[in-house]
């Protein structure tokens, strides 16, 4: 914000003296801000301070209203002993953070209901189930973000040889093709958390889905991009740096520990309304908007004990199953010559990324390759940890539920999962077809666990 900057510093001298409080330093730094055009007009939504630019709404970051309140430093205070106003960090703080109180121009949840679209050079390219219709621009875009440069129809030659390379030998290759053209155009409007899935990349290493994820990534403008690790969704912080983000990309997540089926998890992907907190500053809540991809080498471990199939619906999964090698044009080009034909057909990339955006509006879901499906069913299947020790450590027989639930811990922690309850373990014996009988002290069940020392003849786990 350098040039408001400016011109807040350029207008202090025509300011009456002020009394040195909060409220009236700050109602100057508004009127200043206001004052340079006609066009820039500030509202305040969600906690922050927004101002339209002719093209799109900037954020009024917290840090820039500081250092704008610091300009105040070495005004005269008025009074019958004049006195030089010092605005320390902490003056300046407090002044910025009553800038967000006092502002009457209150439109709170303004970026709610946000429409479909993106905002370019060329005008609001607005999406519809009927296709892309280019329009003027307006405050009453709610968009928050622009691109630099004119989007273009043409069709992206490079892009789409690049995305053969990586499933030319797939049966479900065209499928792979939609549903990662619905998902991006989902994200680069806005309606990500409208369909809910996150985007995950699955394939051993050397099969071209990290590059996938720089180019997804060089899509976006470097601010609307974060990489906040679900692990993480937890902390205020965290969540704080969701707020304005388009894409949020986590690379190479860990086998084990690296997802969290919980209900703060598909809330999120969902888009409900959430809080979240930046450091010295006071909390916000806020609709996160951005579409998730993350990337593994193998489907994550689940660490929580809930396996409900609401949590599988909030991926979608793309395979990758080549291996390049020499033989593959892909290996033999450098991931810089790869994202530099990407960079030259953005324009068209994101059209044909708008496309898809349609299609899936019209449909009402995404596109779901074969793929996907027995990915989902295989990760299900794998992701139980009752099952896993069932199989692994237990035979016919029959045992008190409190010695089963000491031995499922220890497996548990054995491989990286977390164990639950003992009561969250009942009810999955029970799905897994074994019944409960009362006994003295407790309940036993209709299955015998192994000793420690007869789990290495136990069948081996995947884990």
């Amino acid at each position: 914000m350098n040039e408001l900057t400016y011109y807040v510093e350029n207008s202090l001298g025509n300011a009456e003296p002020p009394c040195g409080s909060d409220p009236i330093l700050a109602k100057i730094l508004l009127d200043t801000l206001e004052a340079k055009e006609e066009s820039f007009k500030i509202v305040s939504s969600d906690g922050s301070l927004f101002l339209y630019n002719g093209i799109c709404w900037d954020r009024l970051e917290h840090n820039d209203l500081v250092s704008m309140s610091l300009l105040f430093d070495g005004l005269w205070l008025p009074g019958d002993k004049p006195k030089r106003l010092t605005a320390n960090l902490a003056k300046a703080q407090a002044v910025a953070n009553t800038a967000l109180l006092i502002h009457d121009v209150r439109h709170d949840k303004m970026f709610d209901a946000i429409p479909a679209g993106v905002a370019a050079l060329d005008g609001f390219w607005t999406v519809d189930e009927n296709g892309c219709d280019v329009l003027e621009h307006s405050p009453e875009n709610l968009c928050t973000w622009s691109y630099d440069f004119e989007i273009s129809p043409d069709k992206p030659v490079k892009w789409l040889k690049f995305l053969d390379s990586l499933w030319r030998d797939d049966p479900d290759k065209s499928a792979k093709f939609d549903a990662l053209q619905e998902w991006l155009g989902c994200c680069l409007i806005g309606k990500a958390a409208d369909y809910a899935r996150a985007l995950l990349c699955i394939g051993s290493g050397g099969n071209g889905k990290s590059v996938l994820c720089k180019a997804v990534e060089s899509l976006f403008p470097e601010e609307q991009v974060t990489s906040a690790s679900p692990k993480r969704w937890d902390h205020d912080y965290t969540l704080a740096s969701l707020r304005d983000s388009r894409l949020n990309m986590v690379a190479e997540l860990p086998e084990y520990k690296a997802l969290e089926s919980s209900d703060m998890f598909k809330s999120i992907i969902a888009g409900d309304r959430c809080s979240g907190r930046l450091p010295y500053q006071p909390p916000f809540s806020f609709v996160p908007r951005a579409g998730h991809i993350f990337s593994a080498n193998a489907l994550p471990n689940i660490g929580s004990g809930d396996y409900s199939s609401g949590f599988f619906r909030r991926f979608l999964c793309l395979q990758f199953t080549r291996s390049f090698t020499n033989d593959y044009a892909l290996e033999r080009r450098s991931q810089s010559e790869i994202l530099g034909e990407i960079e030259e057909e953005k324009p068209s990339i994101v059209h044909w990324a708008l496309q898809g955006a349609s299609r899936l509006m019209r449909r009402g879901e995404y596109t779901l390759p074969a793929s996907h499906n027995d990915t989902i069913s295989q990760w299900h299947e794998d992701s139980d940890p009752v099952k896993d020790f069932i199989v692994a450590c237990c035979g016919p027989g029959e045992s008190p539920l409190a010695d089963i639930y000491d031995d499922f811990k220890d497996f548990c922690l054995s491989t990286g999962r977390k164990h639950g309850s003992n009561k969250a373990l009942a009810k999955r014996l029970r799905l897994h077809g074994y019944k409960p009988r009362r006994i003295a002290g407790g309940t036993a069940f209709n299955l015998l666990v192994k000793v420690p020392s007869e789990w290495n003849d136990c069948n081996s786990t995947p884990f």
